[in-house]
Order: structure tokens, then C-alpha cells, then sequence
């Protein structure tokens, strides 16, 4: 159900925001609120390239929660 499922990820978003607040919000912006990398960037203040690479690490603890 998809209600269930956006709970969940909401759920998780806010675990990780316990400890990497900044991973939390990348992804936030990202993937729940639809920006760009480019405007996802602009909004945490950071270049591009250091977009993608904080993106990384912050997948791999989100999917790490998730489990």
C-alpha cells in the first residue's frame, strides 16, 4: 500500500536525521520533494560535485535503515 510505503520512508528519513541530519535533508530535497541535483545543491549550499558525493554516502545509510 502506497501510504504505508510513504510512511516507512519518512520513518526512516527521520532516523537518519538523528544522526546525519545533513544526509537526511539532501535526500529530502532530492527524492520526496522532486529538486534537481543542481537545486537540491543551491539548497544545502554545496557544489555540485560535492553533491554527489555526500548523495552517496548518504544512500548507502539510508539503505542501511531501511533494512
Amino acid at each position: 500500500d502506497l501510504q504505508a510505503e510513504v510512511k516507512r520512508i519518512d520513518n526512516v528519513l527521520e532516523a537518519l536525521a538523528e544522526y546525519k541530519p545533513d544526509y537526511a535533508r539532501l535526500l529530502r530535497l532530492r527524492y520526496v520533494d522532486g529538486k534537481s541535483a543542481e537545486e537540491a545543491a543551491s539548497a544545502l549550499r554545496i557544489s555540485k560535485t560535492t553533491f554527489y558525493g555526500i548523495a552517496k554516502k548518504a544512500m548507502s545509510e539510508y539503505a542501511n535503515l531501511a533494512r
